[in-house]
C-alpha cells in the first residue's frame, strides 16, 4: 500500500489519475441517480398499483411518501456531492521553508500546509481534506467534516428506501425465479430484475455501512483513523459485535457517547436533523 501511495503521489501520475477518477466518479453518480429514479418509478407507478389493484387512496399515500423519500435522498446526495472539504493554503503556509518541512511530520509537500491532526491528503483528489473520513466513489467527493452529515443522511435514506423496495418486490421474486411470464404483463421483467438485484445488494451494503458509521460516530473516530489504528479497527468483528450487544442492553455510556457524536455532527440532538440536515455547518472550520 505504501508503494501504491507513493506511485499515486507522483506529479506525472496525478496529472492523469485525478481527471480520470473525477470523470469515473461523475459517471457512477449519474448512474446512481438514474437507478434511484428508475426504482421509484417502478415502485410507485407499477408495483404498488398492481399489488393493491389501483386503489386510489393507497396510490396517493404511496406516491406522497415515495416522493418525500426521493426528495430527501436527492437532497442528501446533492449536499454530500456539492459541499467540499478541501483546504485552501494561505500565503503564509505557502511560504514555508524546507526547515518547516523537515520539522513537521504532518507537513504536506503537495498542498504545502501543515496537516496537524485535522487534515489528511486524499491521493485520488490530490488535495488535503478537512477531517477526512474516506473518498466515496458513489458521491464523487471526499467525505469529511463539512459534508459528513449529508453522507450519513444519504446512507439512512438509502438503507430505508432499499429495504422498502425489497419488501415490495418479494411477491414477484418467486415468479421471477420460476419465469412465470404472465405475472409480468404490467411489470417489465427486465426492469424488475434490475431493481430486485439493486435493492438486495443496496439493502445489505447500506445497512452494513450505516452500522459501521454509527460505531465510528459514537466512538469519536472515522474510517481513516480505524484503518491506521490496529487497536481500534472496525474489522475486529468480536469487538464490533460486543459493542452492539452492549447497545442492545442499553449501555448508558454508549448512549451518552452517541448523543455527543450526533450533536457534534448535526449541531442538534433532534433526530429530524438526520433526515433534513442544514447546509450551514455548526462546526468552526479552522
Amino acid at each position: 500500500m505504501k508503494r501504491i501511495r507513493q506511485f499515486l503521489a507522483d506529479e506525472r501520475i496525478t496529472a492523469l489519475t485525478v481527471p480520470f477518477f473525477k470523470a469515473m466518479g461523475y459517471c457512477v453518480l449519474g448512474l446512481e441517480v438514474i437507478l434511484w429514479v428508475l426504482a421509484y418509478e417502478l415502485l410507485l407507478f407499477e408495483i404498488i398499483p398492481d399489488l393493491f389493484h389501483h386503489n386510489f387512496i393507497i396510490d396517493l399515500i404511496a406516491t406522497t411518501c415515495g416522493c418525500g423519500l426521493l426528495m430527501g435522498t436527492v437532497r442528501s446526495l446533492y449536499g454530500a456531492f456539492t459541499v467540499k472539504n478541501y483546504v485552501t493554503p494561505s500565503p503564509k503556509e505557502n511560504s514555508a521553508t524546507q526547515t518547516d518541512v523537515e520539522k513537521s511530520k504532518r507537513y504536506c509537500k503537495v498542498c504545502k500546509i501543515d496537516k496537524e491532526n485535522i487534515y489528511s491528503h486524499c491521493s485520488i483528489c490530490n488535495r488535503c481534506v478537512y477531517e477526512m473520513d474516506h473518498h466515496c466513489f458513489f458521491l464523487a467527493n471526499c467525505v469529511g467534516g463539512k459534508n459528513y452529515k449529508f453522507f450519513l443522511s444519504y446512507v439512512v435514506y438509502a438503507a430505508f428506501s432499499s429495504i422498502i423496495h425489497f419488501c415490495f418486490y418479494i411477491p414477484y421474486i418467486s415468479s421471477l425465479i420460476n419465469l412465470r411470464l404472465q405475472v409480468f404483463k404490467k411489470v417489465g421483467i427486465i426492469k424488475l430484475s434490475i431493481c430486485v438485484m439493486m435493492a438486495a445488494m443496496a439493502s445489505f451494503f447500506t445497512i452494513f455501512l450505516l452500522a459501521s458509521h454509527i460505531y465510528y460516530m459514537t466512538n469519536d473516530t472515522s474510517y481513516l483513523k480505524n484503518r491506521f489504528q490496529k487497536k481500534q479497527t472496525f474489522y475486529d468483528w468480536k469487538r464490533f459485535l460486543f459493542w452492539y450487544c452492549r447497545c442492545g442492553f442499553g449501555d448508558n455510556e454508549i448512549k451518552k457517547s452517541f448523543n455527543k457524536g450526533y450533536s457534534y455532527i448535526f449541531g442538534s440532538q433532534s433526530l429530524f436533523k438526520v433526515l433534513w440536515p442544514d447546509f450551514e455547518t455548526p462546526k468552526k472550520i479552522a
